[in-house]
């Protein structure tokens, strides 16, 4: 099989549906049968098409036009087909056996729904523009992209879709002037405890 999903990848084209589309491509009927039958039953996949095919570049373009992951079983991919798929940054996953398939398509829209939760508790997220070191204390600057964040609030460091470490604000300023609360569309400076390792592009989360 190929290697395991990145949900991040995934779930970038297809955010505002929140589900995981696919292309589904079989070697046989019974197969494809078996396969949709199962899918059938999770609502948050959503066939775009399903054949008994080998993986095309038609599939490639689909699968970009419509944010889909194409899925093949025991079917082949072509050298063209898989450059094309490199270059147009289509996910193509193949798989041998019916269960593994399903399994890990579970997976992933579990962790689809678990990513809409926290979304829903989403209370504010900011971005690390830059980093300093003042009187031997690291401080943040940052620009706020959603909602506002308040001074005392539990905050979440996450880097790359994953949580890497949490922590309080404990000083928030604007223009060197310290503030309580700090919204969306401004930038401000950042100071937490205990102290977080983060660097440029960083995300900082308030979880409700």
């Amino acid at each position: 099989a190929t290697p395991a999903f990145n949900i991040n990848d995934i779930l970038k084209p297809k955010v505002e549906e929140k589900k995981l589309s696919v292309i589904i491509k079989a070697d046989s009927h019974g197969s494809l049968e078996a396969i949709l039958g199962s899918l059938s039953h999770n609502p948050k996949i959503e066939v775009i098409l399903s054949a008994v095919a080998d993986i095309h570049r038609s599939d490639v373009f689909l699968a970009k036009a419509t944010g889909a992951i194409i899925v093949g079983f025991s079917v082949s991919i072509d050298q063209e087909t898989q450059q094309l798929a490199h270059q147009e940054k289509a996910i193509i996953k193949t798989y041998d056996i019916i269960y593994e398939m399903l399994e890990e398509l579970d997976e992933v829209t579990t962790l689809i729904e678990e990513k809409e939760a926290a979304a829903k508790n989403l209370k504010a997220e900011a971005k690390v523009l830059a980093t300093f070191t003042i009187d031997g204390e690291k401080v943040f600057g940052l620009m706020v992209t959603k909602g506002k964040f308040a001074l005392g609030d539990e905050i979440q460091a996450m880097r790359e879709g994953n949580v890497f470490g949490k922590a309080k604000i404990v000083t928030l300023k604007q223009r060197a002037k310290k503030v309580q609360e700090i919204k969306k569309g401004e930038e401000c400076g950042m100071l937490f405890s205990p102290a977080l390792d983060m660097r440029v592009g960083d995300i900082v989360q308030c979880i409700l």
